[in-house]
């Protein structure tokens, strides 16, 4: 296979996707977890991409962080995904080093493990992230009262 094309990270609206299907725009398309709408959003892309039985891709965009819960489910359950990009860094780190930030607020810090070349996807209820509120008391804004916002 030669170069493959990607592109709709920026699109929120499933017509346009449905349109790139129909006219073999792309060889990947590439929904913006977010952007586009969220999780269900994706599934119906996803679906779509089924349905048009094209030899298409369908990878969530890059990211990093936190949100990565979410585009990880979104791969999984997929069935025409098999990687997750992840956001290029400047300067380079690795995607253990940009995802610390974001496990410092976490009860269940094992999440997103890689080995050999995959990702754990978080299990549990939600997306799978315990969030440890104690953690969130560092990054809380007061007000001149002492109450929080």
């Amino acid at each position: 296979m030669g170069l493959r094309i990607t592109g709709g990270e920026g699109d929120n609206d499933t017509r346009l996707f449905a349109q790139y299907l129909a006219h073999d725009a792309f060889d990947i398309l590439q929904p913006d977890v977010i952007l586009a709408g969220g999780i269900l959003v994706c599934k119906q892309i996803s679906d779509m991409v089924r349905a048009f039985d094209k030899p298409v891709r369908m990878v969530p965009h890059g990211i990093h962080g936190l949100p990565l819960a979410g585009f990880l489910q979104v791969a999984a359950f997929s069935p025409t995904t098999n990687w997750q990009e992840l956001v290029m860094t400047s300067p380079g780190m690795l995607p253990e080093e940009t995802l610390a930030p974001g496990k410092r607020l976490l009860k269940n810090k094992d999440v997103f493990r890689i080995e050999d070349g995959y990702m754990s996807i978080p299990q549990g209820t939600g997306l799978g992230l315990e969030i440890d509120e104690s953690a969130l008391d560092h990054y809380r804004v007061r007000s001149e009262k002492g109450n929080s916002r």
